[in-house]
């Protein structure tokens, strides 16, 4: 017979633990929610990855979900939690980068997300960036720009730190 418990946990920690006795052996599954409930913050990223100038070609999309991040036990420093909610397109456009930048730019500008441009790293001067609030008013974060740079081939990314957001750890 299989008995189940629910253990919970303070809040601080990962969530609540479903505890099952089979026999002898103790089980649990531990959960921690989603950084990303439902997938909304999700949804509201996925359109950027369609604002690539006409006669793109080799386009390719990723759509990544939040995934829970341990911390390194080794490391003091480091703490559990969420990875971002991100969104990429890689695509070739061998359209000048001025071209590019405006029609990616009128796309997220459509969207909703407001321009303002940033350097990224010192000395590589500014990078096209885009932000909006999503997910309850937390800043998302847009960029686009060849890799490497003068080449033909680009990055286009949007991406969302969720509540509890931690770097990965490992």
């Amino acid at each position: 017979m299989i008995s189940t418990k629910l253990v919970t946990r303070p809040s601080s920690s990962a969530g609540p633990c479903v505890v099952a006795a089979l026999g002898g052996l103790l089980l649990a599954a531990c959960g921690h929610g989603s950084g990303d409930p439902g997938g909304m913050v999700l949804r509201e990223l996925k359109p950027v990855a369609t604002a690539i100038p006409p006669r793109a070609s080799d386009v390719r999309a990723r759509f990544n979900d939040p995934t829970w991040q341990s911390k390194c036990p080794d490391n003091p420093y480091e703490r559990s939690g969420w990875s971002q909610v991100a969104v990429s397109a890689t695509f070739d456009a061998d359209n000048p980068e001025t071209d590019v930048i405006a029609s990616i730019d009128a796309d997220l500008v459509h969207l909703g997300w407001s321009r303002n441009d940033t350097a990224v790293t010192a000395g590589q001067g500014p990078v096209a960036h885009w932000t909006r609030s999503v997910g309850g008013g937390r800043r998302a974060d847009a960029f686009a720009y060849p890799v490497p740079a003068g080449s033909d081939h680009w990055w286009l990314t949007a991406s969302w730190d969720p509540p509890g957001f931690a770097l990965p750890g490992c």
